[in-house]
This record gives C-alpha cells, structure tokens and sequence, in this order.
C-alpha cells in the first residue's frame, strides 16, 4: 500500500476498519511487541541509554566491544502500555487527528492481539477520558468506541492531565504521547522525562503536516491559532518556516538529551515507512 492509499484509509469513518486494512500485510505478523524491560529472566541484550540501571551493564559485552550494553528480558513484555491522546483544537488541521486516532488504536490492538493490558487517555485542556483497558477482546471494542468517537476543541495544556495520568500509572509502563506538541515544548519534555525517573519508557509521536510548512499557509499576511483564534500578523514564508524547523531541531535533540524516545511524523508519509523505523529500531 503506497502512502497515498494510506492517507486515503483517514477518510474510513470507521476506526476499526481502517486500522485493521492498515494493519493488514504489515503489522499482523509482528509478535512480540518490541517493548522490553528487566527481570531476572534473561532475553537479549540492548546498547544502553542515560536512566538505565547501571547494575544491568554486562562488563563481559563490554570488553569485546567496548560499548555499554544492558540485558533484557521477556517477562517484561507484561508491562502496561499507557496510550495518551491530544484531542486540542490544533489537532484539527487536515487529517491529523484522524491519523493520530488510527495510531493510538493500532497501538491498542497490537496490545489486545497479544493479550496485554492498556490505558488510554483522551486530553486536550483536561483530562476527558482515562481508562484501563485491561487486555483481550472486549478491552479492544471499548478502546476503539471511545477513541472513534472523540473529537477536537479545547487548548492544549498537557501538564495538568499528563500528571492526573502519572499518578494512575503502574511502574514500569510505556507511556505512548501521541500530539502535535501546541504546549510549551519544555513543559511537555520534562514532564515526559520525569517518567524515566519512575523507570517507565516514555515515547512520543509529533505529529504534524506537511500542509503546515506550505508556502500556502505561511505566506498570509495574517495567520489564526486554531485554538485560541487568535491571529498573529507579520512574517513572511522563510522566516516563518525556519521558526517552525528550529523549533523541531530543539524538541528532538531535547527529547534525545533525556532519553525520551522521540517520533517526528508527517501524516502524508502514511503509517509504514514511519513505525516501520520505529519497530525496527526497537528491535535493534
């Protein structure tokens, strides 16, 4: 399926269909998912990263290689996937939101296929929906309801709902942001990090349009936050464009200084070439 066929899928109504014809040929034959965590039950060994217990070093791997590497294991494949998705007005533009959905609900049914538990939470301005899906089938139907049948409105302000949702989390968890990162970058980031803290893997998916950095859009004279409404005047394409690029360089390179597992996607480059990176580097 090219990325045409799959940005076409965005305009199914419905979530379930969508996300199993997306699913189909690709994400199916994935088994396990490539989360892992530590136990006493050895599995593989991964390169290590800032937060990770250092106890879990293998000097042996070390010496032949001289890279740091730690072990992994395969119980912890049971560690609950915590899904959160902004549901703020800016999410509105285009297909985003509807792209965001079907990555949330994937990510659920990948968790149901296998018989691990959830949660997932819908937030935009405050936290509107948070549920522990638990796992099998039943959990599946309920996550897909409730995700088909949120909408945009509201301004983003993440950090309230983000810590409502921190405080019902078990250790460890992954915690899966799913946003086009309207809040303050810094607030976001940090707050994200501080799960490493709690030893939970935090990930997030920026989600963004190509539309957004067109010179269509960015060349008016005046431009409207869709959250607030209000316009802002003055810029012109070039200069605008490179606040919006800079901006992207800070939160990646922020997001890769505390070890947050940061995702860039525009949703016209479909869903398989994007999670395709992201499941193989997982599995590295």
């Amino acid at each position: 399926m090219n990325k045409k066929e799959e940005i076409k899928l965005l305009q199914i109504p419905n979530l379930f269909l969508r996300s199993k014809l997306i699913l189909r040929g690709y994400f199916s034959g994935i088994h396990p998912v490539p989360y892992k965590g530590s136990s006493s039950e050895f599995s593989q060994y991964r390169e290590y990263v800032a937060g990770d217990d250092f106890n879990r070093i293998d000097w042996k791997a070390y010496l032949k290689s001289s890279k740091y590497y730690v072990k992994e294991s395969d119980d912890e494949t049971n560690a609950e996937m915590v899904l959160l998705l902004d549901t703020s007005a800016s999410m509105g533009f285009f297909y985003k939101f509807e792209y965001s959905k079907t990555l949330a609900f994937l990510f659920s049914y990948i968790c149901a296929k296998q018989n691990d538990s959830f949660s997932y939470g819908l937030f935009s301005d405050k936290l509107h929906v948070f549920k522990r899906a638990g796992a099998g089938k039943k959990s599946i139907y309920e996550a897909c309801r409730d995700i088909n049948s949120s909408s945009v409105s509201g301004e983003t302000k993440m950090i309230p709902a983000l810590e409502k949702v921190f405080e019902k989390t078990k250790e460890p968890s992954f915690i899966v942001l799913i946003t086009d990162m309207g809040d303050d970058e810094n607030e976001i980031i940090d707050s994200m990090a501080g799960m490493r803290v709690k030893k939970n893997d935090a990930i997030i998916f920026h989600i963004s349009s190509r539309k957004e950095e067109s010179r269509d859009i960015l060349d008016n004279d005046s431009l409207m936050d869709m959250e607030t409404k209000l316009s802002s005047v003055g810029g012109r394409y070039a200069e605008r464009l490179k606040i919006i690029k800079e901006r992207n360089k800070r939160i990646r390179e922020n997001c890769l200084m505390k070890s947050i597992d940061y995702n860039a996607i525009y949703i016209e480059d479909g869903f398989d070439d994007p999670l395709s990176v992201f499941f193989r580097r997982r599995l590295s």
